[in-house]
């Protein structure tokens, strides 16, 4: 589906989206509260949440839903046998690996799109030395059997937090004591800290550690509801559109929130941004930003709509810590460079990880390819909020996390019109 979007001053106020982050979350521990019933208020069904839940039905697990609230029944025992749909979430499918070994399921899982393409070796070499069998160790699909064991699990920081969360998951369920041994500078360590957050309303507790995380085994996860946050990733579209060019509150987002996207509200200060917390959320006011330097390795996900709101803005920014952009929906730093010198600016790639933007006040006419990446396609159309057209393709790849996406920008006030659906 293609797309156009043109200047507008975007005014009123929107409801911040259901976190995607922590519905996931909330959903496994959920599942892992064997025998139980937990009501999540609060949680929308976008692709990558529909693909958790999917998954974890494919165990025994059945639910409700009406009206934003998911009523979760989990099963007292767990089907033997499984195959695991992860349609394009990363992090379905790397929670679920260690979780479904945990628990003893012999399982397939396999995905769709890029997902593929994205890495998983690390946490299978660990896992394998801990009891479980893969048929292979890249790509999909991928059969998973035997039984992870207690003990010492070592991984490297840089890669994903992923990969820990999923062991954070799923090592409490185990007879024995572990500990999850952290190699270097652990990135998005935001993330990790949402997982122990949920796992401790489940009444789950890990003791952080210097150099890693030490899990009391023989844990049981005990069924609590609960309300989720509104989701600061997808906010930060919204935010960015304020500040270039309008006068926006965005609603239902808590200013003490462990979300690693928070860093938003601070990163469109240090551009010079009008942007405060306010009593339901935070308000964005169009501003005369600035260029700026910032290191995006602990919130990458919110470097594409950033490095869309400095194309606007004249002088040079320089965007570090973005080499696990690659590895995302699609190669999203090489995506969003194209966004970026297609509107008009000029931006190159440094290096592994590091964005140069030479940003431009006049954003040109353009057709920006979506990549079929969600988060391109609305980095894209927050950019054309000052742009006399832009042209985006694959715009129906807002629906993996944000499938009113275009809904609420028309109803802000935003020039947004469907060209095809081809």
């Amino acid at each position: 589906m293609r797309v156009s979007v043109s200047s507008a001053f975007l005014k009123g106020v929107v409801k911040a989206p259901p976190s995607k982050s922590l519905a996931h979350r909330a959903l496994i521990c959920a599942a892992l509260a064997r025998g139980k019933k937990t009501i999540i208020d609060n949680i929308e069904l976008s692709n990558d949440v529909r693909a958790t839940l999917s998954c974890l039905c494919s165990i025994g697990v059945k639910y409700n839903y009406n009206d934003y609230k998911l009523t979760v029944y989990s099963p007292e025992k767990y089907n033997e046998k499984a195959e695991l749909f992860c349609m394009e979430s990363g992090s379905t499918l790397r929670f679920l690996m260690p979780v479904m070994s945990a628990l003893g399921i012999e399982c397939k899982i396999d995905g769709s799109g890029r997902l593929s393409e994205r890495p998983y070796k690390m946490l299978a070499d660990e896992m394998e030395k801990h009891g479980a069998k893969f048929s292979t160790k890249k790509g999909l699909p991928v059969n998973i059997c035997g039984k992870l064991r207690p003990g010492i699990y070592t991984l490297k920081g840089d890669e994903s937090s992923q990969y820990i969360s999923g062991l954070l998951f799923a090592l409490p369920l185990l007879k024995g004591d572990s500990k999850i041994k952290v190699i270097g500078k652990t990135e998005s360590e935001r993330y990790i800290d949402l997982t122990l957050q949920m796992l401790e309303h489940f009444s789950v507790i890990i003791e952080k550690e210097a150099d890693g995380y030490y899990i009391r085994g023989n844990q049981h996860y005990i069924s609590k509801n609960y309300e989720n946050e509104g989701d600061y990733s997808q906010a930060a579209f919204f935010m960015c559109a304020g500040v270039l060019n309008g006068d926006i509150e965005i609603t239902k987002l808590k200013k003490d929130s462990l979300q690693a996207d928070i860093r938003i509200v601070d990163i469109l200060k240090k551009m010079n941004g009008e942007i405060s917390f306010t009593d339901c959320g935070v308000k964005a006011q169009k501003s005369n930003l600035l260029p700026i330097k910032y290191d995006f390795s602990q919130c990458p996900d919110i470097a594409p709509v950033v490095a869309a709101t400095l194309a606007c803005v004249k002088g040079r920014s320089t965007l570090t810590g973005l080499k696990r952009l690659k590895l995302k929906e699609s190669d999203r730093l090489t995506a969003t460079c194209n966004m970026i010198n297609t509107m008009g600016a000029v931006a190159r790639i440094s290096g592994e990880d590091t964005l140069i933007i030479d940003g431009n006040v006049n954003i040109k006419n353009g057709v920006v390819c979506g990549f079929n990446d969600h988060r391109i396609v609305m980095s894209a159309a927050t950019a054309g909020v000052t742009a006399d057209e832009i042209i985006i393709t694959d715009a129906e790849a807002v629906n993996k996390s944000y499938g009113g996406f275009f809904d609420d920008y028309s109803g802000l006030g935003g020039n947004v019109n469907v060209l095809d659906v081809g």
